[in-house]
This record gives C-alpha cells, sequence and structure tokens, in this order.
C-alpha cells in the first residue's frame, strides 16, 4: 500500500509540476511575447482554458505528448509540426515535482503541509522559468505565492500551542537579556509567528536597502519575492536559500557570462535555492 500511495504521490507531483512549467511558459506567451496583443481578459481566459501548443509553431500538443515525463519520450523529443526540439528541462522539472511530493510525505506524514510545499515550490518554478528566460518576476506568480506562504503562516500558527501574543511577549522578553549577536538563534527558537513574520520583515527590509544602494544589481522584483521566501522557510533556512541562490548568481556571472558588470537573474538563483531548501527543511525539522 505504501508504495501504491508513493506512486499516486509522485505522479501527482510530476503532474503539478507540470502545469506550472507550462504556467510559466503562457506567462511570457502572454503578457511579454506574442499574446500581449490581446485584451487582457482575453489573455487570462486563454492562459486557462487554451490547450497546450508549441511555443514556435503553436500547434495543439497531442495527449501523449502532455503526459508527464513520458511525453517528453511519446513525442521523439521535438514538435511533430515544427521539428522544434522540447527543451529537456520539461521532463527533468516533472521528474522534480514527483520526488519533492514524495520526499515532503515521506519527511513529514502531513499531506496539506506537503501540498502547500509543492504547490510554493511551483510558483518558485514560475518565476525561475519567467527570471531566466527574459530577466522577468511577474508580480501576479509573487503574489500567489505570498498567499500560500500565508496559508502556510496560518496553518503553523493554528497548530501551535501557544497564542501569537504570547509568542511576541517571549520572545521580546528573551531579547531584552541576550546579546544582539543572539538575535538570530532567538528568532529561530521562537515559535511559527513571530520566527516566519519577523523573518520576511527583515529579509524585505535589507533587500530594499540593497535595491536603493545599487538598484541596478539587485532588481525590485527581487524584493517583492524575498517576502513569500521568507515567509515560507522562516530562520534560519530562508538564509540557506538566500546563500544558495547569491552563490549561483555569482558562479553563473563567473563562468557563463564571464563578466563581472554582466546582469545575472538572481530570481531565478533564489528560487530555485527557495526550492532545493525546502525538502531539507522538511527532513531536518522532520527528524528533530
Amino acid at each position: 500500500m505504501l508504495g501504491l500511495a508513493l506512486s499516486l504521490a509522485f505522479c501527482i507531483g510530476a503532474s503539478v509540476f507540470s502545469f506550472y512549467m507550462a504556467c510559466g511558459s503562457r506567462v511570457l506567451y502572454y503578457f511579454y511575447g506574442p499574446g500581449r496583443k490581446q485584451p487582457y481578459s482575453s489573455r487570462w481566459k486563454e492562459f486557462f482554458t487554451r490547450p497546450s501548443f508549441c511555443d514556435d509553431c503553436e500547434t495543439p500538443l497531442s495527449s501523449l505528448a502532455l503526459v508527464p515525463v513520458l511525453g517528453y519520450f511519446f513525442s521523439s523529443r521535438h514538435c511533430r509540426s515544427c521539428g522544434r526540439e522540447i527543451p529537456a528541462i520539461h521532463p527533468i522539472a516533472e521528474l522534480a515535482g514527483g520526488a519533492l511530493l514524495v520526499a515532503f510525505l515521506l519527511f513529514t506524514g502531513d499531506f496539506v503541509a506537503s501540498i502547500l510545499a509543492l504547490l510554493f515550490c511551483g510558483h518558485m518554478l514560475v518565476a525561475a522559468t519567467t527570471d531566466h528566460r527574459m530577466m522577468i518576476l511577474d508580480y501576479e506568480n509573487t503574489f500567489l505565492a505570498f498567499l500560500i506562504a500565508i496559508g502556510e503562516l496560518v496553518r503553523r500558527a493554528l497548530l501551535y500551542p501557544v497564542s501569537p501574543m504570547v509568542e511576541l511577549s517571549n520572545f521580546w522578553e528573551s531579547l531584552q537579556h541576550a546579546s544582539s549577536a543572539d538575535w538570530i538563534l532567538l528568532l529561530a527558537q521562537s515559535g511559527p509567528t513571530v520566527n516566519f513574520t519577523l523573518t520576511a520583515l527583515v529579509a524585505f527590509l535589507l533587500f530594499g536597502t540593497l535595491h536603493i544602494l545599487r538598484p541596478h544589481g539587485l532588481g525590485l522584483g527581487d524584493v517583492w519575492l524575498i517576502i513569500p521566501i521568507a515567509l515560507h522557510h522562516g530562520m534560519p533556512f530562508v538564509l540557506m536559500a538566500v546563500v544558495l541562490g547569491s552563490l549561483w548568481s555569482i558562479l553563473y556571472i563567473m563562468l557563463v557570462r564571464k563578466d563581472r558588470s554582466a546582469p545575472a537573474p538572481l530570481g531565478t538563483f533564489l528560487a530555485l535555492g527557495c526550492i532545493l531548501t525546502t525538502p531539507i527543511q522538511f527532513l531536518i525539522l522532520g527528524l528533530s
């Protein structure tokens, strides 16, 4: 039974990430590409109702091509109409989605938390896709990720035995007797409402300040993106996501762009760092 349940979870996760990969392509097509010429309401209608199509020739895809992971091979890795090669990132992302949901369920045994985390990671996948291809972080997508993160926060607060006001009072009292270097540790050890909310506020203020000081180095989209990421992770795990994103961004500039002054899609790497950090966070919290 466990094997069957995990197989079903893998199929669900792969399907969810297949949907988000399609969403990433449609955001670029309908709001930054050829589809933007349509009326705003028509774009949203087609976004959700138009059958999946090839990004190049716009020919609708066959049913077999839409099967998560396997559809890539059923299509012989090419569009059967125009011959365009299908990027291998599609089956890789779908495999990742399936593996993530299986990992979330194994690490926590919490179906609701696992689904919320998977949906959040799906929106990070959209952010990574749009930022990588066009250096754009779609604000609607960031807002939806924010709403999911708020849902995660509310659920944590409801399950936590101490009320938010008591959490805040305890944190403030502990902070009065601690050195300034200990506030990160105190924040990490506090209840979910204080931890995740204050972490998001601090992250926003830090990124906002960096944006003001270096607007060409850190875009406004990155400032907004860090809010749901911080709400999703809290302290100390948000540090892992930020460090991974920053390191990958530096490596991208050095090894791919080979120009220190060249821009890098930081949002892409922050989103990928967030996706990678999530199962690690679930594992560590599940073992504790």
